[in-house]
């Protein structure tokens, strides 16, 4: 997400503005010579994305066939909406996409694409239940979770692991779990101040880890078996 050697020069320049435009000039130029560069990621990202609109279009022609309309053009262009958003974000960090051994993978990859999943099951869970489609949210929302632990399966026992995937992983962790509170409570199956409590945690969090990766430098969290659980 930061381009470590610009923020150095920005780090030594106390972000002033000038070094700050300079850091975004940069960043973004290396974002997109990295997409130019890696055809074989651009196509795999490409294909992923087509495959995953089609899936997209096809749970909505279900839903309309067996639910109704209106549940059935939210879900669509909510599934749509992050679909395009994650697909951007990648592609903003097509350079990220490099195995272990630090060599260009040749697409995003299989633990990458159910990670993509996890996040498209958000804006499912959140359609179906606030449509008071109770099953069809639960299912929405125990196969968004079993993708969690499946990503990280295929990673390690068949990858490819990736810069990018060890990145991405924890943020949708955090969307999936800040989407599935919220939703929790619209449908008033948990209190508000659990929301609230909630979403602090992880505002705490995420600032605080970018507060300390902009100003200190790179960070590395290890999960504990209690996070995990």
């Amino acid at each position: 997400m930061f381009v470590e050697k610009y923020l150095q020069e920005l780090r030594r320049a106390r972000f002033a503005p000038r070094a700050l435009a300079r850091y975004v000039h940069l960043s973004a130029r290396q974002s997109l010579e990295a997409g130019l560069l890696r055809n074989k990621a651009l196509r795999g990202l490409t294909l992923v994305g087509a495959s995953l609109l089609a899936f997209n279009l096809g749970l909505a022609l279900y839903v309309l066939s067996a639910l109704d309309h209106e549940t059935a053009r939210e879900l669509f262009l909510g599934m749509t909406f992050w679909l395009a958003g994650t697909l951007v974000w990648i592609l903003l960090h097509l350079g990220m996409m490099r195995d272990a051994e630090n060599l260009p993978a040749t697409g995003i990859g299989i633990p990458n694409t159910i990670t993509v999943v996890r996040l498209l099951s958000i804006p499912a869970f959140f359609t179906f239940m606030t449509h008071e489609y109770v099953f069809a949210g639960t299912l929405a929302f125990v196969l968004g979770g079993c993708t969690d632990v499946l990503d990280g399966w295929v990673a390690r026992h068949v990858g490819p692991r990736t810069h990018l995937g060890r990145m991405m992983d924890p943020m949708v962790d955090v969307l999936f779990n800040c989407g599935a509170v919220l939703t929790f409570a619209l449908c008033d199956f948990i209190p508000w101040w659990l929301f609230v409590l909630v979403w602090v945690r992880y505002a705490l969090l995420t600032f605080g880890a970018t507060w300390i990766y902009l100003f200190r430098g790179p960070i590395r969290v290890e999960p504990t078996l209690l996070g995990r659980v």
